[in-house]
């Protein structure tokens, strides 16, 4: 989207550009109602930037509460709410809470593997991220 790469270029945003164009796609999704998918996405794009920036514990704390408003519109297997339980597991992963993330990492591999089936990209990327964390 326009605020993760330049639409000519197509490189992503990086450092300073892409924490202010997050900031701007949280504001603007907070005019939004508090489930609405613009809102879970801007608020999943500042987390992604605040990670890039070393702010693991806000990264964390933004996914958790983005994971819990999926899982109340979307339910627990969609693939939306696994994107976000695999943002959170990674967050954790990265503050050192490690059995936490892998207990987290085998949940979502476990469920894309029932819904996007063994071979999708998304499962695979959930069986590196659990190995990487045992």
């Amino acid at each position: 989207g326009a605020f993760e790469c330049c639409s000519t270029c197509q490189q992503a945003y990086v450092g300073k550009a892409s924490m202010e164009l997050a900031e701007a796609a949280r504001k603007l999704g907070e005019q939004e109602a508090e489930d609405s998918p613009l809102r879970l996405r801007a608020a999943n794009l500042l987390a992604n930037a605040l990670y890039a920036h070393g702010a693991f514990s806000d990264t964390a704390r933004i996914h958790k509460a983005t994971l819990a408003s999926r899982r109340r519109v979307l339910g627990d297997e969609h693939p939306d709410t696994l994107v976000s339980q695999n943002n959170l597991s990674t967050a954790l992963f990265a503050q050192g809470q490690y059995s936490e993330a892998a207990r987290a990492f085998s949940d979502t591999l476990e469920a894309r593997q029932r819904i996007l089936g063994p071979h999708h990209l998304q499962t695979l990327q959930s069986a590196n991220n659990l190995a990487s964390a045992l």
